[in-house]
């Protein structure tokens, strides 16, 4: 699939706007993040096919603490915030 190209004048902004990003940071005080996958099994009875489907679902972990950083709309809580982020332990 072709991504679309940015123009110099995007990539300027861009870069400016990454420049000037603020970094997430884990409970434990880490900036740095690994990429891993969680995999979840789709029963066959809600898409409709003979047997279940597991599906890879990217996620990052803090390579200090080895805490899941994941978006608060994925887990089911009680006060909804969107965009804040919750780390839970990935042992």
């Amino acid at each position: 699939m072709n991504e679309p190209k940015l123009t110099q004048e995007q990539m300027i902004m861009f870069a400016g706007a990454l420049k000037n990003a603020k970094n997430i940071k884990c409970e434990c005080g880490g900036e740095i993040f690994n990429q891993g996958a969680r995999i979840k099994v789709l029963s066959r009875l809600l898409i409709g096919s003979d047997e279940d489907k597991p599906i890879s679902i990217p996620t990052a972990y803090c390579i200090k603490c080895l805490k899941e950083l994941k978006p608060e709309e994925e887990k089911e809580s009680e006060d909804k915030k969107i965009l804040s982020f919750d780390f839970k332990n990935k042992k």
